[in-house]
């Protein structure tokens, strides 16, 4: 009964430090995003035997202080130096819708490590629908000439800082999880974009 009773103990103990750290967190959040929208242009840029130029613009909106959500658009052009024959560059453009959540694990690095930087650093989910050519990327069963979807999950986080009451810039170390045969990122992948809120959002 004594060591069931310490066990009980600790757990509980290890419980309402949890709770106290989560209280604190919340309390030192001096930004009230929660309710905020905003606009995203994440830039993409790959140059080298592969050349990728990306813009994906998004519109999302705080859940929370701390998570939320957007969905928006992506373009990119590719091309790729083909080493080993004489057909030159393949060229091609990919398109389509993409969505993605965050979660900011501390929304002021400040608050917590003596650093005087109103910065961020958060987790990063998103699905991406890409529409790419079958003459460049091969799928069985595709007609050529014609063009087919393919989607995909990146996974990972990010690094934001704050340029002024209404834009932070980021950057993300991202994941592509497929594992099949159409290869369109080499891991990691690194973005850089900016966000733009649609009104101050600090608090007195």
């Amino acid at each position: 009964m004594r060591s069931i009773s310490s066990k009980m103990k600790k757990k509980s103990l290890f419980f309402f430090i949890i709770l106290c750290s989560l209280s604190i967190i919340s309390a030192q959040d001096k930004q009230e995003l929660k309710g905020q929208y905003f606009l995203g242009p994440d830039i993409g840029l790959m140059f080298g035997t592969v050349n990728r130029i990306e813009i994906a613009p998004v519109l999302g909106y705080y859940l929370t202080n701390r998570l939320s959500a957007a969905a928006g658009f992506k373009y990119e052009f590719y091309s790729q130096k083909n080493l080993y024959t004489t057909v030159g560059s393949v060229k091609t453009h990919i398109y389509g819708p993409r969505a993605f959540m965050r979660f900011a694990v501390f929304n002021n690095i400040g608050d917590y490590l003596p650093v005087g930087m109103n910065s961020s650093i958060f987790f990063h989910a998103e699905f991406e629908a890409n529409n790419l050519s079958s003459d460049y990327f091969y799928k069985p069963a595709v007609a050529d000439n014609s063009r087919f979807w393919h989607s995909t999950v990146l996974l990972g986080g990010g690094f934001s800082q704050t340029a002024s009451e209404r834009m932070q810039i980021n950057i993300l170390f991202l994941w592509d999880t497929y594992t099949g045969d159409i290869s369109l990122y080499y891991n990691p992948i690194i973005r850089f974009g900016l966000l733009f809120f649609l009104r101050p959002r600090y608090t007195e």
